[in-house]
């Protein structure tokens, strides 16, 4: 864990690594998997709750919460696999610093984690991903024009992490599709000009995501990245875009995604054991 004590003593308060150690070293057992949950999300990963910690005891004493997102670090554990639930996300559009808004994923790696699932909510760029969507990303391109504080390698999302659920998903009879995620800064939503723009890059476009996997990628740990489409962009529809259209949207896919998601952390924990 040298690389993970620089970036701790470099970038955070003394204060924050000794919380981290106090919580980490109250779990009962280490975690295998660690999931970030997007707008809407959090509800749909399910499992026997070990412990619950707000995001201020992490360290983040100004946490502000944004609509769908609860601000909670949950230890669960479903079958035989223990793993973290990030309910909520700090986005840099609310004043996050890059190691604020990823700290997440700086806690998973020093709490043992191997794998991490990043899950959001996002716009179609695309009229072959209509609204209802669910996309397994298989790159990215980071639109924030916010500045990385170091040098990183391109973030790759795992290949098997993919292929797990692209199994459940045909057993659960979810149509799962692939695409390019664009991460743009936020907090407004973009106009039809930038929709045509981003749309040369991209299938879907976003507020998160892009920094958590590069730093998840620094940190060495294997990157899954899921969207759920719950809009078109700007100007492919007549609608008016609006944030309750993203939580609508995401409610009403609840089932769907929970049944996705029970499936994947089941056989993941069946990997993880025999591993």
């Amino acid at each position: 864990m040298v690389r993970e004590q620089a970036l701790l003593s470099r970038y955070y308060p003394e204060k924050t690594l000794l919380k981290f150690q106090e919580i980490i070293s109250s779990f009962s057992k280490k975690p295998r998997l660690a999931i970030i949950a997007g707008s809407g999300w959090g509800e749909i990963v399910e499992g026997e709750l070990i412990n619950e910690f707000s995001y201020s005891s992490l360290g983040i004493p100004f946490f502000t919460e944004v609509e769908g997102h609860a601000g909670k670090l949950r230890l669960l554990k479903k079958n035989n696999l223990t793993f973290l639930l990030f309910s909520g996300r700090l986005h840099l559009y609310q004043g996050y610093s890059f190691f604020e808004a990823t700290l997440p994923v700086l806690f998973s790696r020093l709490a043992g984690v191997e794998a991490i699932v990043l899950t959001n909510s996002a716009g179609s760029l695309s009229f072959s991903l209509p609204p209802g969507s669910v996309v397994l990303i298989d790159d990215q391109v980071d639109l924030t024009f916010y500045p990385d504080p170091i040098l990183f390698s391109p973030p790759f999302f795992d290949k098997e992490i993919q292929e797990i659920f692209k199994k459940v998903g045909k057993e659960e009879g979810i149509t799962l599709n692939q695409g390019v995620y664009v991460g743009v800064l936020g907090p407004s939503f973009e106009t039809p000009a930038e929709v045509r723009f981003l749309s040369r890059f991209g299938d879907m476009v976003g507020m998160s995501t892009v920094k958590e996997a590069k730093l998840a990628s620094l940190l060495g740990l294997r990157i899954g990245g899921i969207s759920l489409v719950t809009n078109w962009g700007a100007g492919m529809s007549s609608s008016f875009l609006h944030h309750q259209e993203v939580l609508q949207t995401a409610a009403s896919l609840q089932p769907l995604l929970h049944r996705l998601f029970s499936s994947f952390l089941e056989e993941w924990g069946k990997n993880a054991n025999r591993s």
